[in-house]
């Protein structure tokens, strides 16, 4: 099963309009980028979460706010564990197993001292028990990711982005090399830059990895597309986008 991305921004209609069309066009997972920014006014998560589950759309993974991955490194404040925490509390409450963050942005970014390394593991070690994976998210430099992986913990582990591991290095071998700690993916396409194209739109041997993932059956997967950037589509239009990301899966 594939799921997608709830792309709320690009369009004016309703969470209920959204998401029916999401459920009517195919799609029984839905994925969310769960921080109060990406949220419409007006909307919240506990409405979008009921509707889903009253439509029996599944909600396996989340995505917080990315652009404080490099605060993981600092050691003059605990903001990114604060948040992540939080987030993780949300997770719990809204019954969702996997939270996908970053552990860096930008292509030289500070390295993860020993010292906040054991942060994470303390956090991690706090809810091994609460049905909670932490997926930290292969992007432009996977050092700090690396040393994340190498903790050995076990909800931590590997949200697999096609699309990043395709602009930033060679996505096959990415995925060969992470596949004993990938429980979710995030996928889309693009010609070598981070553009979230339909699967169908760009360099990616889609198929291969579509025909691959569908072997491993414990695998949240879902599409993280988008329209052209800063375009607001009106219904048929949105309507028409979801139909050909359908369309790229079949």
């Amino acid at each position: 099963m594939f799921g997608i991305y709830d792309i709320d921004k690009a369009t004016t209609l309703t969470y209920q309009e959204r998401l029916d069309i999401y459920k009517n066009i195919g799609f029984n997972e839905l994925a969310l980028y769960l921080d109060n920014s990406y949220l419409k006014e007006n909307e919240t998560y506990e409405q979008i979460i009921k509707y889903a589950n009253e439509i029996k759309m599944q909600i396996k993974q989340v995505h917080i706010d990315y652009k404080i991955s490099n605060l993981i490194t600092d050691e003059t404040t605990s903001h990114y564990f604060e948040y992540l925490e939080q987030k993780i509390n949300e997770c719990i409450k809204f019954n969702i197993p996997y939270l996908v963050t970053h552990a860096s942005m930008g292509d030289n970014p500070p390295e993860l001292s020993k010292k906040q390394l054991k942060k994470l593991e303390n956090l991690a070690k706090k809810y091994e028990n609460k049905n909670i994976i932490i997926c930290f998210e292969n992007v432009r430099n996977n050092t700090n990711l690396n040393k994340i992986i190498n903790l050995n913990l076990p909800n931590i582990k590997v949200c697999f982005d096609l699309g990043h591991a395709h602009c930033y290095g060679n996505e096959k071998e990415l995925f060969e090399k992470y596949l004993p700690n990938i429980c979710c993916t995030h996928l889309h396409n693009n010609f070598g830059k981070d553009t979230h194209n339909l699967l169908n739109i760009g360099d990616i041997d889609y198929k291969y990895f579509l025909n691959l993932l569908k072997t491993h059956k414990n695998i949240s997967n879902c599409l993280e597309c988008f329209p052209e950037y800063g375009k607001v589509l009106n219904k048929q239009e949105f309507i028409m986008f979801i139909k050909n990301c359908f369309k790229s899966l079949k």
